[in-house]
């Protein structure tokens, strides 16, 4: 599942599944989708937004943020993750050696969720934060997950 070659294949499924937009002058943000090991399962690793946050305060997301000015957008997904989880490098990560930032996370919930439910005993999952999780299921997957979008 992680070797090179399927982490690449992965990469070029995901882009061709993305929309194309128009981003001219517009502010960016991105996010890292990390998938972590739970239960000798591969899983993703969603966290639950404070309430004292002005923007989307109390949802289940993927950590990130908005994009700093000439700060590349891998960059952006980088450093939020660091902020948010203390993630630092790419790589196979463990959730309970995660330093979760008290201001920004209230926790990473760390229990496998179903698609296409979208929801467990924390919260729903919705926006964009569902639709990247359908890419990323489609696109490292696609042979086991055969959920359609309907338009």
């Amino acid at each position: 599942m992680f070797s090179k070659e399927n982490s690449l294949k992965s990469v070029k499924c995901f882009k061709s599944l993305c929309p194309k937009l128009n981003i001219d002058g517009k502010r960016q943000a991105a996010v890292l989708i990390p998938l972590c090991i739970v239960k000798d399962e591969i899983s993703l690793l969603y966290t639950l937004r404070t309430n004292n946050l002005k923007r989307n305060s109390g949802q289940v997301s993927f950590p990130g943020g908005m994009r700093e000015t000439d700060e590349q957008l891998q960059d952006t997904a980088l450093r939020e993750s660091c902020e948010e989880l203390g993630i630092r490098n790419i790589g196979v990560i463990e959730p309970e050696k995660l330093n979760i930032s008290i201001e920004e996370v209230q926790k990473p919930p760390n229990k496998l969720m179903m698609i296409p439910v979208y929801t467990n005993e924390y919260k729903r999952i919705w926006g964009m934060t569902a639709y990247m999780t359908w890419l990323v299921l489609k696109s490292i997957i696609p042979d086991k997950f055969d959920q359609k979008l309907s338009s």
